[in-house]
C-alpha cells in the first residue's frame, strides 16, 4: 500500500527533470509528525523543524509548503485549546524560516530579482489537475463523455480514482451536518485524520488561487517576498 500510495504522488514526475522537487518523502514525514504531536510533542515539533530546514536547502519551495501545512494545525491546536502546543507549532515554523532566511541574506548574491515575477495566475492548480487521470485509459474514457482542458505540467497532482467520489462524500457530509444542524467544528476537533483532510482542502483553495484571490492578492503586497514563491499549484501536493 505505501508503494501505491509513493507512487501516487505529484513529486514523482519531478524526477524526470526538476530533481530538487523529486523527493517524494517530504510531505509523508511532516504529516506523520503532525499525527505524533500529541504523544511526543517536543520531540514532533523538533522533528518537524529539522525536516523542514534541510528539505528548504534542497528547495525554497519545500520550506513554504511545509510551513502551510504545520501552520494549519496551529489552528487545530487553538480550536482545542492546546495552548502549549499552539506554541510548539508556531516555534516549529519560525525556526526553518530564519535559519533559512538568515543563510539566503548572507550568501545569496543576487539583488535584482523581480519584484512581481510572472505565473501567480497561471502556474495554479485546476480541477482537472487533481481530479483528472493523468494517463490511459482513464483519461480517454472521461475526454469522451466531457469535452475539458487537460491539466499543465504544474497543476498536476492526481489524487486517484477515488479522489472525485472522496470530494462528493465531502460536500454530502457537510451540507448532511449543516441540515441536521451538527457542530461540524467538533467533528473536526474530534480527530486529527478529519481536521488534516480539512485543512488540505482548504491548502488547495490557495492553490487554486482564484477562490481565495481576495486574500492572496493582498497578502501578496503585504509579504511582496512571497511572490517568489509564484507556482501555487505546488501546494496541491498537500
Amino acid at each position: 500500500t505505501s508503494i501505491i500510495i509513493s507512487l501516487l504522488s505529484p513529486q514523482i514526475a519531478r524526477m524526470t527533470g526538476h530533481f530538487g522537487l523529486g523527493y517524494a518523502c517530504y510531505l509523508p514525514i511532516l504529516i506523520y509528525l503532525l499525527f505524533k504531536v500529541k504523544q511526543k510533542p517536543k520531540l514532533s515539533y523538533s522533528l518537524i523543524a529539522f525536516v523542514i530546514t534541510v528539505f528548504s536547502f534542497l528547495h525554497l519551495y519545500f520550506l513554504l509548503i511545509g510551513l502551510v501545512l504545520v501552520v494549519s494545525f496551529f489552528v487545530y491546536h487553538l480550536a482545542k485549546r492546546d495552548y502549549l502546543l499552539a506554541v510548539f507549532n508556531i516555534v516549529a515554523v519560525l525556526v526553518p524560516f530564519l535559519i533559512v532566511k538568515t543563510t539566503l541574506y548572507l550568501s545569496d548574491p543576487i539583488l535584482d530579482r523581480p519584484e512581481s515575477p510572472f505565473g501567480i495566475w497561471a502556474y495554479r492548480a485546476t480541477f482537472s489537475g487533481v481530479f483528472n487521470p493523468p494517463f490511459k485509459p482513464l483519461n480517454q474514457i472521461l475526454r469522451a463523455f466531457i469535452n475539458y482542458p487537460g491539466p499543465t505540467f504544474e497543476s498536476s497532482a492526481y489524487v486517484g480514482i477515488l479522489g472525485l467520489p472522496m470530494l462528493l462524500f465531502a460536500i454530502y457530509f457537510i451540507f448532511k451536518a449543516i441540515y441536521k444542524k451538527q457542530n461540524l467544528i467538533s467533528r473536526f476537533q474530534s480527530s486529527e485524520f478529519m481536521y488534516m483532510f480539512f485543512a488540505a482542502f482548504l491548502i488547495w483553495f490557495i492553490a487554486l488561487y482564484y477562490p481565495l484571490k481576495v486574500i492572496i492578492d493582498p497578502a501578496l503586497e503585504l509579504l511582496p517576498p512571497l511572490k517568489q514563491f509564484r507556482s501555487l499549484g505546488r501546494f496541491s501536493w498537500i
